[in-house]
């Protein structure tokens, strides 16, 4: 993780899914991602879960969650408080099924 984001505060489970929560920063955990192996003869190519970690990807440098008690984790994303901001956000997809931080406001689940 990223030294200058702050300290890990929490690490949450969304959809088979770790994300890793700091001070100033969330960030999805890629593992067990899918990788190709060629056969033999070089096709056709073979899909499989690699069975590692093989980095992260940080869908906020805005946001944050600095006390580990104010997030819940839930089927409809993970709902967490920003102790800068004071607002509530949520950890969800988008429609096209990448993670996003999006301000919680009235009306919006």
């Amino acid at each position: 993780m990223d030294g200058d984001k702050g300290k890990v505060t929490k690490i949450e489970r969304f959809d088979n899914n770790l994300y890793i929560f700091q001070d100033k920063g969330i960030a999805r955990l890629n593992y067990n991602d899918n990788i190709q192996i060629p056969t033999e003869g070089n096709i056709p190519i073979e899909v499989i879960n690699s069975g590692f970690i093989n980095g992260k990807r940080y869908i906020s440098e805005n946001q944050g969650l600095q006390d580990k008690w104010c997030s819940k984790s839930t089927p409809y994303g993970i709902f967490f408080k920003d102790g800068y901001s004071k607002a509530l956000y949520t950890v969800k997809y988008d429609e096209r099924r990448n993670p996003i931080v999006a301000p919680l406001s009235q009306g919006s689940m």
